[in-house]
């Protein structure tokens, strides 16, 4: 399944995020020119789509990057949080084999 426009899928709380959660596809791409509009935890429902279940709950995502990483006021405070996207980022990115 392949969505353009991903950020439509944002919040994680909207109907269409619920709705395009429930289409069984053997592989799932989402394209986005700002897959983070507002908030960090819009990323999470991206990441979500693409791979369901790895980025862990909303709820656990919230607490573990996006906090940390929307109260910090310099990028050094927040170094550690954002080089642990990293892993997330480019797991997202793997390539879809046949």
């Amino acid at each position: 399944m392949i969505i353009d426009e991903a950020q439509a899928i944002r919040p994680h709380t909207s109907q269409i995020f619920k709705a395009v959660h429930q289409v069984k596809a053997d592989a799932f791409i989402a394209l986005s020119g700002t897959p983070v509009g507002n908030r960090l935890l819009e990323y999470w429902s991206i990441m979500d789509f693409v791979n369901p279940g790895l980025p862990g709950s909303a709820e656990t995502f919230r607490r573990e990057f996006a906090t940390p990483i929307g109260a910090s006021t310099t990028l050094r405070s927040s170094s550690v949080s954002v080089t642990s996207l990293l892993p997330l980022s480019c797991a997202a990115s793997r390539p879809i084999v046949p």
